[in-house]
């Protein structure tokens, strides 16, 4: 068991790390990736950099990897916001998406194992297909990571949103999924819930189920407190009627979610909203009926906030997060964190 702090708060010219994302490549590299901010708010001067983790296990930790020094993937030399990074692995490509300014969506791939990236082509008309459904002000997906089904499609978890009052205004929220059915060149819109009994939801994660379902997992905004889910019975195209989950309390925190051998593992603040500081206990969850029921896996932080999951070519689970609070830095309007970590444990 290990855990590395791959980020400070306010180091190397940047405010803050959030948004933290992490997968697992075909030759067992670890690829962590995180919005790093000139500011506190999710607008303003915002960067995509990543982290490379090559296994590195000893007697003591078969979880430890050699962190090399973190590369900036997406600058921002215009002082965009570049926001909402999420990678997808499917064999010896990497797809890559990310968002300017939650207006535009572009999308980049690695064959050589993350090191380099192709030139960025904008694929903003995979969301525009959204519009008829919901004409959308502000679009992001994830964040965290997508997934390739068993089919080969990949899927994207997206959300967007708009408010007739502030266009910059993340809510109320509407979460979908776009795909793609030829690794990476296209991508079209598929399911997107737009239901008036679902508040703001959005920061959607995924997994396929034993039956070839696909569900998403949904951050919202309701009375018990909890997450929402939904399942697709057509690979991703439309979305069955959502329902709230009791056994996964949720404070309106982004989560992580991964599946392997039959079981899918959650991340998330296992706490309930209130007043005060609620991104607290932070764990990993375990389901092995297709998220029917859950059981507590294991313990990562007391106190914490957004997280993602990946599973290595070992058997070992990490989780990449955001940790602990900055003494003496006052709340604005996001939450920043004093590191990003990433927790490896092996898989019992």
């Amino acid at each position: 068991m290990s855990k590395v702090h791959l980020s400070t708060y306010n180091q190397k010219g940047y405010e803050e790390y959030r948004i933290p994302g992490i997968v697992c490549t075909e030759n067992n590299t670890l690829l962590a990736y995180c919005e790093a901010r000139s500011g506190m708010t999710d607008w303003g001067k915002i960067e995509i950099i990543l982290w490379r983790g090559e296994p590195a296990p000893t007697a003591e930790d078969p979880t430890a990897r050699n962190w090399k020094e973190f590369t900036v993937l997406v600058p921002s030399p215009e002082g965009d916001t570049v926001n909402n990074a999420n990678m997808i692995v499917d064999g010896d490509r990497i797809h890559f998406i990310y968002h300017i300014n939650y207006r535009k969506v572009f999308y980049m791939r690695s064959t050589d194992d993350g090191i380099t990236w192709t030139e960025p082509k904008e694929i903003t008309s995979s969301y525009d297909q959204f519009r008829d459904r919901k004409d959308w002000t502000v679009c992001a997906s994830g964040p965290s990571h997508g997934i390739k089904l068993s089919n080969g499609r990949l899927i994207l978890p997206i959300w967007v949103g708009r408010n007739e009052w502030d266009p910059q205004a993340h809510c109320p929220q509407f979460p979908g999924v776009i795909y793609s059915d030829d690794r990476g060149d296209t991508w079209k819109a598929g399911g997107l819930i737009v239901d008036d009994e679902l508040c703001n939801a959005g920061e959607t994660v995924s997994a396929e189920l034993s039956d070839g379902s696909l569900m998403i997992n949904m951050r919202c905004e309701n009375d018990p407190g909890v997450r929402a889910v939904a399942i697709s019975k057509d690979n991703g195209e439309s979305f069955g009627k959502f329902f709230y989950d009791e056994q996964l309390p949720d404070p309106q925190c982004s989560a992580g979610m991964t599946a392997q051998g039959g079981k899918i593992y959650f991340s998330n603040c296992a706490n309930k909203p209130m007043e005060g500081d609620s991104r607290i206990n932070l764990i990993i969850k375990v389901s092995e009926d297709d998220g029917k029921t859950w059981k507590e896996y294991a313990k990562v932080e007391d106190r914490a906030g957004y997280s993602d999951l990946a599973i290595d070519k070992n058997g070992n689970i990490y989780c990449f997060y955001e940790c602990e609070r900055p003494e003496g830095v006052e709340l604005r309007g996001s939450f920043p964190q004093a590191h990003l970590t990433v927790f490896g444990m092996e898989i019992k």
